[in-house]
Order: structure tokens, then C-alpha cells, then sequence
């Protein structure tokens, strides 16, 4: 099993992506 659930896997990339997008 996995130590993430799908929802926290949604939010984890939802801040990579804020963060990559702030970068630009």
C-alpha cells in the first residue's frame, strides 16, 4: 500500500505546480 492517498497526491502536485508556475 501506498503512504499517500490519491487526494494527497493531488494536492502534493497542485503546490508543485503553484510553485513552478511562480518561478516563470
Amino acid at each position: 500500500m501506498n503512504d499517500m492517498t490519491f487526494d494527497q497526491r493531488i494536492e502534493f502536485l497542485r503546490v508543485c505546480y503553484r510553485m513552478f508556475l511562480g518561478t516563470c
